[in-house]
């Protein structure tokens, strides 16, 4: 053939190919795994990403008993920052404006305010900001899924074996770990605790753990033959009572997988459990606020009851005392700084995060309140939308949200604030891959 005839077919669109090879596309060649180079990837990918799923829910982050794992759960914000423009960018997901405002007052702004108040140094005051880098990782995880892009049902799939394993690890410990492991002072170990009122009990991050015990309740109303999964939800309430031993904790999760029981009931039933679990929770709410309880239940409580009226009345006095510091807090110290909350106030045992969003108005004032509670209902919007289909993983998802909400009364939500941010991190992602698998695919 010639140049010119070669040129002439060029023109007509035609693919020239030498003679005698078939026209057959080519393949990429196997691995020594028989999967071609691009699932390769992808696989190590998605092991990649069930592997640090661990991180992002904080399991580790004030476990000192596992050093290594403890100081990689402080390092990874720091080494999942590079995700966050991934997952602005590509996932776009929603609030992304309110967290970007959120996080620009916590770890700009209140950082200077200690500084002014609290007298810390820049170091110590940028130090104080290392427990809200977590809030980041609404971003960095969804740009880590973006980049692996898990199907739903691996990721699904992970969570409830991580669930599952936490129960499975805290029995394991329970049976295995003699008394002499167990410490009275959670400076000696965050994992194994003693206390006279509550004697020995593992205090164990529960953050797949109660994804597990919602996800078996809204498996077990909403999959029909899958009522034995009430079984797992009762074996892990028993375990919580006997060996996590956080009152609490237990009290939010039993409300809201009674709630998500009730949606079974007939409609007008189901409302009035609705109604009565808000009015008993709401006399609870008020009983803890004003202090009318009895003797017999403060005995009970022990301890922890007078530390958090102790560290209450000592915050609010602070606070009230400056319309400066009651609109943009305090700030906070390092136990690590030359002068700690106990040198300020007189008292070791004043603690922030045993106050709920008094101890958050103490840090980050009115105007951080809202910024941060505005946050926390969004995201409990957003999985609340995103759980209207009816997935059992997304009321779950959802569930947990509202246990953060709920419990955020007693707890700091600013504790492990990386537990709402990764769980409505998912619920974003599992409602985008549902709607990807609804929705036809282009011709």
């Amino acid at each position: 053939m010639t140049d010119e005839s070669v040129r002439a077919v060029r023109r007509r669109g035609q693919i020239l190919r030498p003679v005698g090879l078939p026209a057959t596309p080519s393949t990429p060649a196997p691995t020594r795994t028989g999967l071609p180079v691009e699932e390769e990837h992808r696989a190590a990918l998605v092991l990649l990403f069930a592997l640090t799923l661990p991180m992002f829910g904080q399991t580790f982050h004030y476990l000192i008993d596992v050093m290594p794992a403890y100081y990689l759960s402080k390092a990874w914000p720091a080494l999942t920052l590079a995700l966050v423009p991934i997952g602005l960018s590509r996932a776009k997901p929603p609030l992304t404006l309110p967290f970007l405002v959120m996080l620009t007052y916590v770890l700009g702004v209140t950082p200077l305010v200690s500084m002014m108040q609290l007298g810390n140094g820049l170091f110590d005051a940028m130090a104080t900001t290392a427990k809200s880098w977590p809030l980041t990782y609404y971003f960095s995880l969804l740009g880590l899924l973006i980049l692996a892009k898990p199907k739903a049902s691996h990721v699904e799939r992970s969570l409830v074996i991580l669930g599952a394993t936490t129960f499975g690890m805290m029995v394991f410990l329970w049976i295995v770990m003699p008394a002499s492991a167990y410490q009275g002072n959670n400076a000696d170990s965050k994992l194994f605790m003693f206390e006279f009122e509550r004697g020995y009990r593992i205090y164990m991050p529960m953050f797949f753990g109660n994804l597990f015990v919602f996800w078996c309740a809204r498996q077990a109303v909403s999959r029909p033959g899958r009522l034995w999964l009430l079984g797992f939800v009762a074996a892990c309430v028993i375990a919580e009572v006997l060996i996590y031993k956080q009152r609490t904790a237990i009290a939010v999760t039993l409300l809201l997988v009674g709630w998500s029981l009730s949606t079974a009931l007939p409609r007008r039933l189901h409302s009035l459990v609705i109604f009565g679990g808000a009015m008993a929770a709401a006399a609870l709410v008020f009983v803890l606020a004003t202090g009318m309880i009895g003797e017999a239940a403060k005995s009970n409580l022990g301890g922890s009851l007078t530390i958090r009226q102790n560290s209450l009345a000592l915050a609010t006095q602070f606070m009230f005392g400056d319309p400066i510091r009651l609109l943009f807090g305090v700030g906070s110290i390092t136990r690590f700084s030359a002068v700690t909350m106990a040198d300020v106030f007189g008292d070791s045992q004043f603690f922030l995060a045993d106050l709920g969003w008094v101890g958050i108005m103490f840090e980050y004032g009115l105007l951080g309140v809202l910024l941060i509670a505005g946050c926390l209902l969004g995201c409990l919007h957003v999985a609340w939308r995103n759980a209207g289909d009816g997935d059992p993983m997304a009321l779950a998802l959802r569930d947990l949200i509202l246990y953060v909400s709920i419990a955020s009364i007693i707890y700091s939500v600013m504790f492990t604030p990386g537990e709402f941010a990764t769980a409505a991190a998912l619920s974003v992602y599992l409602a985008g891959r549902r709607q990807q698998r609804a929705s036809p695919a282009p011709p």
